[in-house]
């Protein structure tokens, strides 16, 4: 036993000094003290491939703050907007840039661009250092300024088709998906067409000679129309066309125009946006099986006012979204929605994030009559009455030990 523990303490002891001295190795005196702040980033490839900062892992210890934001861009692709802000002795140095990537680059291909997008910015605040001496700029011949013609005039389709198994000796379960998107989207307007359908196949032995089976469906057509008028104001048209054995709908059609209000302008929507959207119509539903209000079929108005609230800072991000409708025949039947997630940085190396949403439900008009069954329930084959729906997602993080997170090292990573 003595042996063991010898043996445990000299291996601590070397692997510390050995760490100790490759962590030395790897942080360079006078470099650039960055903090990325990026969730959906591999921030190991940036690591492997820009070495010539050091990388903390708390924002207080860092000189300079790289926030990356996205949004999505009218051809499918992905606008990524990276914020470089000035901390400590670069206090007040901030820029923006931004890399638009196409809807089909690889994920190689963005990743590749976004990191020569977020070098460039960074060569303002290296130039300042030591290590500015050891940088070496390259210029690529060959670039045009003739203006690019799109023989698509910004159309973008979308064909999808996946499916999802599973099985075991008592179980099965299919699920299909298939959707076509149709898309056009510019500064002046917005269409978006979608046709999909879903469908699931599920099969379960209950072993006392019990056998169940169900088999769910939903079809649908969308459409969305937005004129832009200005950078705080839109208005626009959408339709939905629509079946589903979950909802009792044998089919429904609604048309409803709407308007838009953005207190802050859409062109800063990725750092932070404010917006009022009103929307009034009308639908018609045809329903599967007589619904509690001895209906089969109906043509209903309806109004529905949304709020959405977003923000992202380097104290972290929240956003809202707080949603209010009800039948224009009956005020009564109305539903009340809020949702809000939060990430917040209390102080050094403790983060909070919570995220939920409660829903007051009184508006659930296609109802069957009838009670479920057990089965029904269990496996989700019909929307059930309640009056209220609610989630919430709570996490606290806090991280100590050495400021500095340079070292990449992907050995029996999954």
């Amino acid at each position: 036993m003595k042996l063991f523990w010898g043996v445990l303490l000299f291996f601590f002891f070397s692997t510390t000094i050995h760490s100790q001295n490759e962590n030395d190795s790897l942080l360079m005196q006078g470099a650039v003290m960055v903090y990325l702040d990026c969730e959906y980033c591999n921030l190991d490839y940036i690591k492997e491939n820009v070495q010539y900062i050091n990388y903390v892992r708390d924002r207080k210890e860092a000189e300079l703050h790289i926030l990356f934001t996205r949004q999505t861009t009218g051809s499918g692709g992905t606008e990524f907007t990276i914020t470089f802000i000035g901390l400590n002795k670069f206090k007040g140095m901030d820029d923006t840039l931004i890399y638009v990537s196409r809807p089909d680059n690889t994920d190689d291909e963005i990743r590749i661009g976004r990191l020569k997008i977020m070098e460039m910015g960074l060569m303002r605040y290296v130039a300042k250092t030591p290590i500015a001496q050891h940088i070496e700029l390259d210029y690529s011949e060959g670039v045009s300024n003739d203006e690019v013609e799109d023989e698509w005039d910004n159309w973008v389709f979308n064909i999808n088709f996946s499916a999802w198994m599973y099985g075991q000796e008592t179980a099965s379960n299919i699920n299909l998906w298939s959707s076509v998107t149709v898309d056009r989207i510019t500064d002046a307007w917005k269409h978006e067409f979608y046709l999909g359908n879903s469908l699931n196949f599920q099969k379960y032995d209950f072993g006392d000679g019990n056998i169940y089976e169900a088999h769910s469906e939903r079809y649908g057509f969308d459409y969305l129309g937005v004129k832009s008028l200005g950078e705080h104001w839109s208005v626009g048209i959408s339709t939905d066309v629509s079946s589903s054995t979950y909802s009792n709908s044998l089919y429904s059609a609604a048309i409803y125009p709407a308007i838009e209000y953005n207190l802050f302008p859409y062109s800063e929507s990725t750092r932070h946006q404010l917006r009022f959207l009103y929307e009034i119509g009308y639908a018609h539903y045809s329903y599967r099986d007589t619904t509690i209000y001895n209906k089969m079929e109906e043509d209903l108005g309806l109004q529905e006012l949304s709020i959405s609230y977003k923000v992202f800072q380097p104290w972290g991000s929240i956003s809202g979204y707080l949603m209010g409708s009800c039948y224009l025949h009956d005020f009564s039947k109305n539903n009340l929605h809020l949702s809000t997630n939060l990430s917040l940085r209390l102080f050094k190396g403790l983060s909070f994030r919570v995220s939920g949403g409660f829903s007051l439900i009184h508006d659930q008009l296609s109802l069957p009559k009838g009670d479920a069954t057990n089965e029904e329930i269990m496996l989700s084959q019909r929307e059930l009455a309640t009056q209220y729906s609610y989630w919430v997602n709570i996490g606290l993080t806090y991280t100590f030990g050495s400021i500095y997170n340079n070292i990449v090292n992907p050995r029996f990573g999954s």
